[in-house]
């Protein structure tokens, strides 16, 4: 079956690129660990979005809730996962624009959960 989201293309290096330098180099993803506790299973025993971008921005923004959409799909268990994006874990469509220039110059791309 194909997801109503799947074929959009993430575009990560436009993340790359328009990322403001201030958030570093260093990339991350972030889950719910309770609606995910294994990505590489795939849909639906893993049913949550992925976050991915600059590690800095995930760990002072997205994780603690900084950033209220995010705080309603990672809390009250994220996972963050370092030097991993999204795709890494195993999901396969960005479910908007990627970068999302709703988290600012930050870079940050929103994924859904695989559809094995």
């Amino acid at each position: 079956p194909i997801g109503p989201f799947q074929g959009l293309i993430p575009l990560p290096q436009l993340a790359a690129h328009i990322r403001n330098p201030a958030w570093g180099d260093e990339i991350g993803a972030v889950v719910n660990g309770d609606n995910c506790p294994d990505p590489s299973k795939g849909y639906p025993e893993c049913s949550t979005i992925c976050y991915d971008g600059s590690l800095k921005y995930l760990k002072e923004c997205v994780v603690p809730g900084i950033n209220k959409m995010p705080q309603v799909v990672v809390w009250p268990n994220p996972v963050v996962y370092e030097g991993r994006t999204c795709t890494d874990l195993g999901f396969i469509s960005s479910i908007g624009l990627c970068p999302d220039p709703y988290y600012g110059d930050s870079g940050t791309c929103i994924f859904i959960s695989s559809l094995q």
